[in-house]
């Protein structure tokens, strides 16, 4: 992580900060978002520069308690458990979804759909699903 003044920096590159990557209860030990798969920030910020926009993260590194809290997976790649190695953020567009997903195949990322957002993760077998 950046260092700025003696103290650790929030902004991970240009476009994304390791908040945007943390455990949305705010209340567990995954709250800072670093502990989120370092190779997670960085097809983001490919996919961010492809889309040339701001993205919104809307879930990063998850608790138990958040986890079941969202209705996910028990076995979610977004838990410890599985090394924090999922986001899911919005895509609203096809032609966003389509290059978004061109960056996902290149990268060996694993990529689902649902309505308005896309989820990556990096669980080592690459594979595509819809939710």
């Amino acid at each position: 992580a950046l260092r700025q003044g003696g103290s650790m920096s929030d902004q991970i590159n240009k476009y994304f900060k390791w908040s945007e990557f943390a455990c949305k209860c705010k209340r567990c030990e995954y709250s800072s978002g670093r502990d989120i798969d370092p190779r997670i920030p960085e097809v983001m910020l490919e996919i961010r520069l492809r889309l040339m926009r701001p993205i919104t993260i809307s879930s990063g590194c998850r608790c138990d308690f958040h986890n079941a809290m969202v209705g996910g997976s028990r076995n979610s790649q977004h838990k410890a458990a599985q090394g924090f190695k999922a986001c899911d953020f919005l895509v609203t567009s096809a032609i966003e979804r389509y290059m978004a997903v061109e960056i996902c195949i290149k990268h060996g990322v694993s990529f689902g759909f649902t309505k308005g957002f896309m989820h990556i993760d990096v669980r080592g077998t690459p594979m595509a699903f819809t939710y």
